[in-house]
């Protein structure tokens, strides 16, 4: 690639994965509703665009795929492919291929050849144009025949109108030269104003009459000149510009008005407007732009148009127009085509139109007062003397032609304004950039910066407590808040739709259930619900995991389940939903279920329990196995997965995010599994609490509420401590014991400080030796030397600038 590019290669590479989603997502509704053409245009778009930037970065083997793609999407979007499973399987093909070209240009690594794939798209093109040539013929064979049938009838009546058409063409030519001959004398007599005067009166006249009404015609529709063929805006021209329309079509060229729409989401439209007038000036003559190229760069249109004279075909004006990226659509059109109703703006009748309009006659000295002399402005139109004898004094009837009916005409009633009006209407304020795209690393040392000043700001707080001086006071109060300010801004920052990744699974519900021949539908909700960048990112191969387990082993195949009286598709809902701190994001299934004795008899056969064990187990705790490593209810391993299969890694990803898992199932109705995460993992609210001598920290989205009993409320059961939390027995943990330290307020032990905690899918209780309060913290991680120690998340500092450890309570208690 060239060295000039390099440098455009991450934008190249983000943008392509953002059309490459939204594609892919629109393909999976495509493919459930094959004649929404609004999908098909914006899959053709996505397409397009992939194809112009992929050729301007010269990755010509992804433009070249994507142009395959781009033409087949154009046979389908004009009906003359008809989609079927066949096609949505090559565009998928080519989806995927296109995918992992990207993926492999971002990561440096040898690029694929597509020339497989695009053989297969080449393929349906050419069956499609064999198709089309046999109905072309065979439309052509009956149409032969028909005509042979009908030659015979109709040839004594052809001979006889031919007859009748000479004679009255004859007639018609006789009676036209006549006319023609007694005209030009006519004319020869009179003698009118020169046109270059003429003109410039048009002008100064507001254009008259013949400019106001001449006509742009589409090839359907005459449209005034003032106006463009659209009909959706005001298209000025002057009599400079129409000038050379008339020039341009009697040297041989073809006019043409070329509306150019740009993509809503081109964030420069400005600029992509300017590069294609630029191309279309190196094939023609630019003759107009509307709206002029300033108000383009000052306003950035969505639509504009372009008149320009050119020699090219019309294919070729759209090639060029769709060449540039994000350009949506070209529209071409040509000004004075043959089949116009108004066809009149040539000079010629804008200069007869002009002498009738002005009070011109010719002075007879036989009768002075035919004709006023006072509307005839010496400055305005010099008449040249003419022999009174040879003037017929019909056309100039002083009765048609009066001072007051020469007035100049309004400046208000023209349709076309002169340019200089237009100059001074001033051009509507420039509109500013409202996004920019930030590398992501960047954000992430923004977070640290703030972090740092977040611990800083704590520990000032603390040094500010032990002093009473009022304006020292008031300026970290000040400081408080602007840095709150600003890690709020810059946490929002962070926040990422979770569309971002649910967009993707679509795509993987409809290729599982290909797999495995069931029916299944993903439904989406709250894909508007944001989480930490880092968080959003961490939850990917979970729900993965649980998808795949949905489509495997929670929906019935499609006899089972319309034996069981349930639609023969089966339905998956994803589903995410804000609640305080947290997210809660739900996958729920209408299969099957779990059924609690299944998984009784799979850990007695796997020797994981005894059946005594087994038998003594709630369901809830036996539905809890699935979290096992290995554990599965599967009876034959697929290449999809098991129920359980991923399930323990699942967990093990949505615990160290500080987030929890459960499952509830229902046999026969249906399987729902249930994540809480936090908002973000960067800087959290936490409670501080002692043990010891030793500060640690426990994060509030983990803890449920906190308590004091005395020594005699602790009951043993199973030789382990609990106690009763309305009817609930909890068990308890003494932290001292698990971190083997020595507890500083054993005297104490009759009034004890427990916190109750959610570990896994369970409430512990952990005994402390005192709650120090509460506190925002940053949290740190410990170390590639130290990595992932169990039972803590991490680091951070706090006010008094000490290092206190982050509990993580799903891993401190196995």
């Amino acid at each position: 690639m060239n060295s000039d590019l390099e440098k455009y290669k991450e934008i190249y590479i983000s943008d392509m994965r953002e059309h490459l989603q939204n594609m892919n997502r629109s393909f999976v509704e495509l493919e459930h509703d094959p004649g929404n053409i609004d999908l098909l245009n914006e899959i053709f778009r996505a397409a397009h665009t992939i194809k112009g930037n992929s050729a301007t970065m010269e990755y010509d083997d992804v433009a070249h795929l994507a142009h395959e793609m781009e033409n087949l999407l154009d046979k389908i979007r004009n009906k003359e492919i008809t989609i079927d499973q066949e096609i949505m399987d090559i565009l998928f093909e080519s989806f995927d291929v296109i995918e992992s070209m990207v993926e492999s240009i971002s990561n440096n690594e040898e690029v694929m050849d597509p020339a497989a794939v695009i053989e297969k798209l080449g393929q349906i093109l050419k069956e499609n144009e064999t198709k089309a040539a046999d109905k072309t013929k065979a439309a052509g064979k009956a149409k032969a025949v028909g005509k042979a049938k009908t030659v015979d009838k109709t040839k004594a009546v052809g001979k006889a109108k031919t007859v009748d058409k000479t004679k009255a063409a004859d007639k018609a030519k006789t009676v036209d030269k006549t006319k023609a001959a007694d005209k030009a004398k006519t004319v020869g007599k009179t003698k009118t104003v020169d046109k270059a005067k003429t003109v410039d009166k048009a002008k100064g006249a507001g254009k008259a009459k013949g400019v106001g009404k001449a006509k742009t015609v589409d090839k359907t529709k005459g449209v005034d000149k003032a106006e463009t063929v659209g009909q959706d805006e005001e298209l000025n021209l002057s009599i400079a510009e129409l000038k050379r329309i008339t020039s341009a079509m009697a040297s041989g060229m073809t006019v043409y008005e070329i509306i150019v729409t740009i993509d809503d989401s081109c964030k420069l439209k400005s600029a992509k407007a300017t590069i294609v007038i630029r191309n279309l000036e190196k094939i023609g003559d630019k003759i107009a732009v509307y709206p002029d190229e300033q108000a383009i760069k000052a306003t950035s249109p969505g639509k504009f148009h372009v008149i320009l004279a050119s020699s090219s075909e019309i294919d070729t004006m759209r090639e060029v127009g769709l060449s540039v990226s994000e350009i949506s659509d070209v529209e071409v059109r040509v000004i004075g085509g043959e089949d116009e109703e108004n066809h009149e703006f040539d000079l010629d009748s804008l200069e007869e139109f002009d002498i009738t309009q002005e009070p011109l006659t010719v002075e007879e000295p036989a009768e002075p007062k035919t004709v006023e002399p006072e509307p005839v402005k010496p400055k305005t139109v010099e008449p040249e003397p003419v022999k009174p004898k040879k003037v017929e004094p019909e056309p100039v009837e002083p009765k048609k032609v009066k001072p007051e009916s020469v007035e100049p005409v309004p400046e208000t009633a023209l349709p076309i304004p002169k340019k200089s009006e237009t100059k001074k209407t001033s051009p509507p304020p420039p509109q500013t950039v409202q996004n920019i795209r930030v590398n992501i690393q960047q954000l992430d040392s923004l977070m640290n910066h703030v972090g740092e000043l977040v611990i800083n700001k704590i520990g000032l707080e603390h040094m500010v407590s032990n002093y009473e001086i009022p304006e020292l006071t008031e300026s970290v109060a000040h400081l408080n808040r602007i840095v709150e300010d600003l890690q709020e801004e810059v946490m929002e920052i962070r926040m990422v739709p979770v569309d971002r990744i649910f967009n993707k699974y679509p795509r993987i519900i409809r290729d599982l259930s290909k797999s495995s021949g069931k029916k299944v539908r993903l439904v989406i909700e709250g894909g508007d619900i944001e989480l930490d960048r880092t968080v959003l990112d961490g939850i990917n191969d979970p729900l993965v995991h649980i998808l795949r387990n949905c489509v495997d082993h929670g929906i019935e195949t499609t006899e089972e389940r319309t034996d069981a009286g349930k639609p023969e598709e089966g339905t998956v809902l994803l589903k995410a939903t804000r609640e305080k701190n947290h997210v809660n994001i739900e996958i729920s299934d209408d299969g099957a279920g779990i059924d609690p004795e299944v998984i009784r008899e799979s850990a007695i056969s796997r020797g994981l329990m005894s059946e005594d064990e087994a038998a003594a187990m709630s369901d809830d705790d036996l539905v809890s196995l699935l979290f096992q490593p290995g554990f599965s209810t599967a009876k034959v391993v697929t290449d999809i997965s098991g129920r359980g299969v991923g399930m323990d890694v699942a967990r093990r990803d949505i615990d160290r995010l500080g987030g929890n898992i459960k499952i509830y199932s229902t046999p026969g109705k249906g399987t729902s599994i249930r994540l809480r995460l936090p908002l973000t993992l960067a800087i959290i609210k936490a409670l501080l609490v002692r043990v010891g001598n030793n500060i640690y920290i426990l994060p509030l989205n983990n803890v449920l509420e906190s308590f004091r009993i005395n020594e005699d409320q602790i009951k043993m059961v199973n030789k382990k401590e609990t106690c009763i939390l309305r009817d609930e027995v909890v068990p308890l943990a003494r932290l001292d014991q698990l971190f083997e330290i020595e507890s500083n307020d054993k005297d104490l032990d009759n009034n004890l400080f427990v916190i109750i905690v959610e570990n896994k899918d369970k409430h512990v209780g952990l005994i402390v030796d005192e709650l120090v309060g509460q506190q925002e913290v940053v949290i740190k991680s410990l170390g590639a030397s130290l990595g992932r120690v169990q039972g803590f998340a991490g680091a951070t500092i706090i006010k008094d600038g000490s290092v206190a450890l982050i509990l993580d309570t799903n891993s401190l208690l196995i």
